[in-house]
């Protein structure tokens, strides 16, 4: 349907996609914004009715009333498509409107390009997506390393000032070995804090991180 190096607007359309858009143009435009022939409607209903139930054979009707010419000549046009698959059926109907239905490839190109952009719009959003995850992901990861940093230099504190603040803690609460282990874990804290401060004020002056801090302090 390409015409003058001007691109197919059913390319990126599958034969479903574009019979439903056939069914929908034909369902809110005929008789409204154009009037098709007698013999031209019957002949798209029997495409529909092909693409829908298969031949008239295989639908097994009731037949029809005497005074029904109408529905005669439907039935009849069916017929005529005999063994006619269902995809042929639907194929047939698009192409028919395309030729007889004004307006129908402009409601196509428009319904593709429409498409396209919603692809587009598709691919950027799943890329954002997998871009914040990555970056989330980087986030998780650093805030573990910190983490893990932060417990081993803690541990390691802990352990080089358990026994000043345990004797500390003894001479402030003798014989109280609840108030003992809060004091020391107060003071411990404390100490972290300090230290963490101190840290911080030496890389801001780059003399060092805390895997340096880990390694002098033989962790």
């Amino acid at each position: 349907m390409a015409e003058n190096g001007v691109t197919d607007p059913t390319l990126n359309l599958s034969q479903e996609e574009l019979y439903k858009l056939g069914l929908t143009f034909y369902k809110e435009n005929e008789g409204r914004n154009f009037h098709l022939a007698y013999q031209d409607k019957i002949d798209l209903v029997a495409f529909t009715q092909q693409a829908n139930h298969g031949s008239l054979k295989q639908a097994n009707l009731p037949p029809l009333g005497t005074l029904d010419i109408i529905g005669k000549e439907r039935r009849a046009a069916w017929e005529k498509l005999g063994e006619l698959s269902k995809e042929e059926a639907k194929s047939n109907f698009t192409s028919q409107l395309f030729k007889i239905a004004p307006g129908f490839k402009e409601f196509v190109a428009e319904q593709s390009k429409a498409e396209i952009e919603k692809q587009i719009e598709e691919v950027k959003l799943l890329k954002e997506k997998e871009e914040e995850e990555v970056i989330s992901k980087a986030r998780e990861e650093e805030r573990l390393k910190e983490e893990t940093q932060r417990r081993a230099i803690q541990d390691a504190l802990n352990k080089q000032t358990f026994q000043q603040f345990k004797g500390y803690a003894e001479q402030q609460y003798p014989g109280n070995v609840d108030q003992q282990a809060l004091l020391i874990k107060q003071l411990q804290e404390q100490h972290y804090y300090q230290y963490m401060h101190q840290l911080y004020q030496q890389q801001q002056c780059g003399t060092g991180g805390a895997e340096n801090t880990l390694e002098m302090m033989g962790t």
